[in-house]
């Protein structure tokens, strides 16, 4: 079954958000290993401190759940609900709606342009502010 038009506006707008975010995370991780490289100093695991940074290879965060976690109280309860929100019917647009899985099924979390609003508001909340 083919998605719907909505279904695959509402699947690309989390992509382009994906991929801002992700482009996000690999310069932080970039800027604090350069911190870490710079503070030579000696505190305990200093000589691993780079493992505690995300890998280049994006293994250790590798989906929105994983910002999900980094982003854990650090965004207001209600924008963490509204992105867990879109996080869910995202996955089940792309996983559990091709199995027709109606246990799983999430709700739309609003309309393109209420989405839209909110994936801005999240990436007001993980860039800082100039």
């Amino acid at each position: 079954m083919t998605p719907a038009p909505e279904e695959l506006c509402f699947i690309d707008l989390v992509r382009v958000f994906e991929g801002i975010v992700f482009d996000l995370v690999d310069n932080a991780s970039g800027e604090i290993k350069k911190t870490i490289r710079a503070s030579k100093g000696k505190y305990p695991f200093s000589p691993s401190a780079e493992k505690f940074v995300k890998s280049s290879e994006g293994r250790d965060i590798s989906n929105l759940g994983h910002i999900q976690e980094i982003l854990e109280g650090r965004l207001s309860r209600n924008l963490s609900e509204k992105l867990a929100a879109i996080v869910k019917y995202r996955n089940w647009l792309a996983h559990g709606n091709r199995f027709k899985d109606t246990n799983a099924q999430a709700s739309l979390p609003g309309d393109r342009h209420q989405v839209l609003a909110i994936l801005k508001d999240v990436l007001a909340g993980i860039r800082p502010i100039p």
